[in-house]
């Protein structure tokens, strides 16, 4: 088993979790992945219906055989635009409901979704996808409260079941990602650090019955800081000198066949401090840079053939610490973000801020791109 194995194998919601740490823990609660919750966000894989009796047309992310539309609001060149309702139906028989504002015949604005299946969601759209702040609430009583990219629940956001169990902080792709705080219904808690919704890195548990754990987790398991180290990439870039640097990411950037990409980062608050564009540059973004081929070198996934861009914004403290790392673009597709997100997480700590810089903070806009080529070049580990 590769180190990246070791650190993040299997991190999903829902998955038992089994920490020992003082007290037996519960399920971290598992959120719905049902097709309502995870909207296609390949706008490619979508294509209009158009409204049988009023002519209209409608974009339709997610396309079934025998779907069609009913439209009731206003159509100025063809198009579904302004409040209205849109009934779906497939076979004949009504499915989900969008009531919302429309432009160009898709949802942008404020609306409302009641899906098939009992599910609803209520807020923000952007170009048909849910975007920005919403509520989505599931037929069993889940429900989520918190900020969306792409239809996806990135951003700031609680989660909630029925029985008392309580997710808060950092979403991506609808798992807990970075800061977050952990709740179950018999008064046990965890607040620190998460990687795909599991306790990874730091993190303090503490049991109802008083007993407390504040140390280093890998996968719902406390372990000691060292076997943290060992099994992760976060202190690898730390360890290498300036010339070592450059030639591995030269021989990552050049050589690696599984993947046609590259990143770029700038400082959004840099306060016209001239140190701070090489600081980004020569500390954070190449830090991030080199995580990430690594962890698609340790990877069995081929990249090189695979497109999206994926931007992560950070937050760098004077000492050095990355926090706040949340996508604010996604790619539409999970395994892309979250192999950005993981190689900002795990460059953590970098350098301590240039003295000379004044802010409390730096905020830097980490973008990765994936360029992918015709056929892969590469078709697994040999």
């Amino acid at each position: 088993m590769s180190k990246r194995d070791v650190a993040l194998v299997a991190l999903f919601l829902g998955t038992l979790l089994t920490t020992t740490a003082p007290a037996q823990t519960g399920a971290i609660p598992s959120s719905s992945t049902d097709a309502s919750d995870n909207e296609v966000t390949n706008s490619s894989a979508g294509e209009w219906t158009t409204d049988q009796i009023s002519g209209c047309k409608l974009w339709n992310d997610h396309p079934k055989s025998s779907e069609t539309v009913r439209w009731s609001g206003t159509c100025p060149n063809g198009l579904a635009t302004g409040n209205g309702t849109a009934q779906w139906f497939r076979d004949g028989k009504p499915g989900e409901t969008s009531t919302a504002d429309y432009v160009d015949g898709k949802r942008t604005g404020k609306g409302v979704i009641v899906y098939s299946n009992g599910n609803r969601y209520e807020g923000d759209f952007v170009e048909n996808k849910r975007s920005g702040k919403g509520v989505f609430t599931w037929k069993n009583g889940n429900h989520y409260e918190g900020e969306y990219v792409g239809g996806r629940r990135t951003g700031k956001g609680v989660f909630t079941t029925p029985d008392g169990c309580r997710l808060e902080g950092d979403f991506a792709n609808g798992k807990l990602y970075g800061k977050g705080t952990a709740r179950w219904p018999n008064g046990d808690q965890y607040e620190g650090d998460f990687v795909r919704g599991k306790l990874t890195r730091k993190g303090v548990w503490t049991a109802a019955n008083g007993d407390r754990y504040e140390g280093f987790f890998i996968n719902g398991k406390k372990t000691r800081e060292d076997v943290y180290n060992e099994s992760s990439r976060f202190d690898q870039f730390q360890k290498s000198a300036a010339s070592s640097i450059d030639d591995a990411i030269k021989e990552s950037a050049y050589n690696n066949p599984r993947l046609n990409g590259r990143t770029t980062a700038r400082a959004i608050n840099d306060l016209g401090n001239l140190e701070i564009p090489t600081y980004v540059d020569r500390v954070v973004h190449r830090a991030v840079m080199n995580n990430w081929y690594h962890l698609i070198s340790d990877s069995e996934e081929n990249f090189s053939h695979r497109n999206g861009n994926t931007t992560v914004l950070v937050t760098i403290t004077r000492k050095g610490g990355i926090e706040d790392a949340r996508i604010s673009s996604s790619s539409g597709q999970d395994d892309l973000d979250q192999l950005a997100l993981e190689s900002v997480l795990f460059s953590s700590p970098v350098q301590p801020l240039p003295k000379a810089f004044k802010g409390k903070e730096l905020k830097v806009k980490i973008n990765f791109s994936y360029m992918g080529t015709k056929e892969p070049s590469w078709k697994g580990k040999q």
